[in-house]
């Protein structure tokens, strides 16, 4: 019996030991005051906008540029802060400041029409300043298409698909070619539409807009 209860008696220090280096081992961590984490967070981000709008205010371009670039780096998805780098870059159209800012800007979203004219304003001046010329990724151009359609942009969006025609092996071509001449059939641009007709016949033969063409284009008879 003895040696019974030494052995359970041991066993309890053994537990306690161990319980107490356990609780000596952790850290004991005080309360998480969200909001206070939440303006550390963003002090970083305030600081690089306050600095960028300085070189602004100044008409300082060339430093400018870089200040929104680290704002945007911290921010990458920001309207607000993309906007206002390339406003900054557009000075200096051959920067690789103006193709980044170019590029984030038409990788939004563009869940809002706000954000699909944010896209358009951008992209119109991005085609006419860039130097020696746009650099866009063809993911990015069927994005802008979706975008551009859906606010009635059909020019924009139909000069892009003629450079998207040249790579119609992209997975993601069909679906675009359909969406633009559906927009220009509902917009009332039906000869428009019918000179995609070729195409869509290739890609998308049995789609409803193709068919429907294709009947237009038939002689009466």
């Amino acid at each position: 019996k003895q040696v019974a209860y030494m052995a359970h008696f041991g066993g309890l220090l053994t537990g306690a030991v161990l319980m107490w280096v356990y609780m000596r081992l952790q850290t004991v961590q005080a309360p998480v005051n969200e909001e206070e984490q939440a303006r550390t967070a963003a002090k970083p981000l305030a600081d690089a906008m306050a600095r960028a709008q300085r070189h602004t205010d100044a008409l300082d371009f060339g430093r400018a540029a870089p200040a929104w670039r680290e704002a945007a780096r911290l921010a990458p998805k920001n309207p607000a802060v993309l906007k206002a780098w390339f406003e900054s870059a557009r000075h200096h159209p051959g920067s690789e400041d103006f193709h980044g800012a170019a590029r984030l800007i038409f990788k939004l979203p563009a869940s809002t029409d706000a954000d699909s004219q944010l896209q358009l304003a951008r992209y119109r001046t991005y085609r006419q300043r860039a130097k020696p010329g746009m650099r866009m990724s063809t993911d990015t151009m069927h994005g802008l298409v979706r975008s551009f359609v859906r606010i009635g942009a059909l020019p924009e969006a139909e000069t892009l698909c003629q450079s998207l025609c040249k790579a119609s092996d992209h997975p993601h071509w069909p679906a675009t070619l359909v969406l633009l001449v559906n927009g220009m059939t509902q917009a009332g641009q039906v000869q428009q539409a019918k000179a995609w007709l070729p195409a869509l016949q290739q890609v998308a033969p049995q789609d409803s807009v193709t068919l429907w063409l294709t009947q237009l284009a038939e002689p009466a008879g």
